[in-house]
């Protein structure tokens, strides 16, 4: 069943909002709701349109199509696709850290934690870009709906005991030793632990 505005409003943290998409054939709409407020935006990007910008941007993802090698991010796409179906929404975001978004069309396929927030300096490297990762956690609901059932269900959980880890591979390559991300992997997809120990040691 729909779930009404008041009741989300309700369910949602003071830190978190519910950004719900409508993808149209010439224009979009975004739907921002938080706890105190809540905002409909016009997007003006259409389907056909949008389709292209997530394909593009989830070509430079896909490994297969690359013989393992990770091909250049089009930083530029994905700065002008958040100008597209993101930014209208940070005036209503204000404190928010927490974004569940409802996707639609090819938003659906979209991380949006991989979309540039600021426009990429002319040769930046990718720790140079401002990814909308480093300033929301994202979480995807099939449906506002869904906010419901996650809340009634989900129930507040703590571990019996503490628990920490800690991880330092052990790799043994010299300073500056690298290898495709083809030959990381065993023709079946699996990690190749000998491959990897030949990496030289993370920083840190």
């Amino acid at each position: 069943a729909p779930l009404p505005l008041s009741e989300a409003q309700r369910l949602l943290r003071p830190d978190e909002a519910m950004l719900s998409y409508l993808v149209g054939e010439r224009e979009s709409y975004l739907w921002v709701i938080r706890k105190d407020r809540q905002r409909l935006l016009r997007l003006p990007i259409g389907r056909e349109e949008l389709e292209q910008s997530v394909r593009g941007l989830r070509r430079a993802l896909d490994l297969t199509e690359t013989q393992g090698q990770l091909p250049a991010y089009p930083a530029d796409l994905a700065h002008e696709l958040y100008r597209a179906v993101f930014a209208p929404a940070v005036p209503t975001l204000g404190g928010a850290t927490r974004l569940l978004i409802v996707a639609d069309g090819a938003l659906q396929s979209m991380p949006f934690a991989i979309l540039v927030a600021e426009p990429p300096a002319a040769g930046a490297g990718l720790n140079d870009l401002v990814w909308l990762a480093k300033r929301y956690a994202f979480s995807s609901l099939p449906s506002e709906a869904s906010l419901k059932a996650m809340r009634r269900f989900a129930g507040q959980r703590q571990a019996p005991a503490p628990f920490v880890g800690f991880g330092a591979p052990a790799f043994k390559g010299g300073a500056g030793s690298t290898r495709s991300l083809a030959a990381l992997y065993t023709p079946r997809g699996l990690a190749d632990v000998e491959q990897l120990s030949e990496l030289a040691p993370l920083p840190d």
